[in-house]
């Protein structure tokens, strides 16, 4: 008994101690002569990131002086860097209630609520703040990521109100530049914003040099800007997919480098192993780009863009089941994505599920006609002995990309079968002269002809076009 006594006094003597500590250095702080003094101090704390020693101060000078604008305005500042971000709202707030005509609380308001999401919120807090302050570099690009991030939310990207957005985003972004060269958020969010603009415009059209000059811009100033570093990637590996199909210049190389290079930095950045999988992919690599979309998935597992990769990728790889699978989880989240949806037909054109290939090719061209899921209603429908239907799709897929060769075998295939060998002979042609030979009877068609060396005829095109898709289904 007097032992647990003896342990107790300790103990009590102990936590007395500490809280005695603790009151001696809480009035340390409020011993600080005065509110200007204690938020001198606060500011300084803060200036040197440290941010809980900071927040003390703060409060302290607002006991000395509940109406110090500089301490509300440094506590909302120091709550937002402790990412409590309601907190810093009402902070700003009170300083902005205080100050009425003063831009900073305002901007900082606007920041915390684009933090929190509330874009159009943030806007306003920015365009005040901007009717105090028009030269305020930091209001006009934080109204910049307002208009930004609600453009990314729209669920149309060809939207005109995206459009405007985005322009309107870049505008303050550039106007933020102009104001302050060396801030590395304008520099970066004016190439983002020139990145998504430049995406708008049609495949072949896309000039990425102002986009590369703002992101080398932002890296310049901050090396460690591993976002800015990716969208220079992408725009590499969008130059090469507006190569033609087939072009010996379509290596996407330069894209591979570059996501390779963030990833020695980064080796847990799911978007760069996202955009390394795509651009293995553009490269004809599916065994390395379904590797790298698996390695993106380990550290982003619900991203519906890697798992649409991967599902390609596995189609790739012949993994027919595998690439549905992953398609169709796509396909739940986001329904209205054409490329999903086009892949999965072909996946269950493979796996003989016809009729459910051609639902989901049509539900794909209901989204935006393209080539790909005509082609493979011209093969669902070839197989089906619906001739004229064939036809007109394989004719339409060619309309829209005549780099494509596998239609014209489609085509070749029918007029034979028609008994036109000479019109059969000028598809034949047409498909050798085509910059893109692979497709959905590869490889069992080349395997078939591989015997003829390099001289298709009619016969011989029919007759292996009717055994691949007897093999590939």
């Amino acid at each position: 008994m007097d032992r647990a006594k003896f342990v107790a006094g300790i103990l009590a003597i102990f936590v007395i101690g500490v809280l005695a500590g603790y009151l001696v250095s809480y009035l340390g702080v409020l011993d600080s002569g005065s509110s200007a003094t204690a938020t001198t101090t606060g500011w300084s704390l803060y200036a040197g990131e440290r941010h809980e020693e900071a927040l003390e101060w703060f409060n302290a000078a607002l006991i000395h002086n509940r109406n110090d604008v500089s301490a509300r305005t440094g506590l909302g500042w120091t709550l937002y860097r402790l990412r409590q971000l309601d907190d810093a709202v009402a902070a700003f707030e009170a300083a902005h209630n205080l100050a009425p005509h003063f831009a900073e609380p305002l901007i900082g308001l606007g920041f915390a609520r684009l933090d929190l999401g509330d874009w159009d919120l943030a806007k306003r807090s920015f365009e005040h703040a901007l009717t105090i302050q028009d030269d305020s570099a930091r209001a006009h690009n934080g109204l910049g990521w307002a208009a930004f991030y609600k453009a990314q939310e729209q669920e149309d990207p060809d939207s005109f109100e995206r459009s405007q957005l985005l322009n309107g985003a870049r505008q303050s972004f550039q106007r933020s530049v102009q104001l302050e060269p060396n801030h590395v958020g304008s520099h970066h969010g004016l190439g983002s914003s020139l990145y998504w603009l430049e995406l708008e415009k049609p495949a072949g059209a896309w000039d990425f040099l102002d986009v590369r000059a703002s992101m080398q811009a932002a890296i310049d100033l901050d090396p460690d800007l591993i976002s800015a570093r990716n969208t220079l990637a992408r725009t590499y590996y969008w130059d090469d997919y507006q190569k033609p199909y087939g072009s010996s210049k379509r290596t996407f190389e330069t894209a591979i480098a570059a996501f390779e290079s963030i990833l020695d930095r980064e080796p847990d950045y799911a978007p760069s192993w996202i955009g390394l999988g795509w651009a293995h992919l553009g490269a004809d690599q599916p065994k390395q780009a379904a590797d790298a979309f698996e390695e993106g998935l380990r550290f982003a597992p619900n991203d519906v863009n890697a798992h649409a990769g991967l599902g390609e990728a596995l189609y790739e790889l012949g993994s027919y089941e595998a690439a549905l699978s992953e398609l169709r989880a796509v396909l739940e989240s986001k329904p209205d994505n054409p490329e999903a949806q086009s892949n999965a037909g072909w996946a269950m054109l493979r796996l003989g599920k016809t009729e459910e290939a051609i639902t989901a090719f049509n539900r794909a061209i209901e989204m935006g006609p393209w080539f790909s899921p005509y082609r493979g209603l011209g093969w669902a429908y070839l197989m089906q002995g619906q001739d004229e239907r064939a036809r007109q799709n394989f004719e339409r897929a060619i309309e829209l990309n005549p780099q494509i060769g596998e239609s014209y075998l489609g085509l070749a295939y029918l007029e034979e079968q028609h008994g036109d060998n000479s019109a059969a002979a000028e598809w034949i042609a047409r498909y050798q002269s085509s910059s893109y030979k692979r497709g959905f009877l590869y490889p069992e068609f080349e395997q078939c002809t591989a015997a003829a060396n390099g001289i298709l005829r009619p016969p011989l095109v029919a007759d292996c076009v009717r055994k691949a898709t007897a093999i590939a289904t």
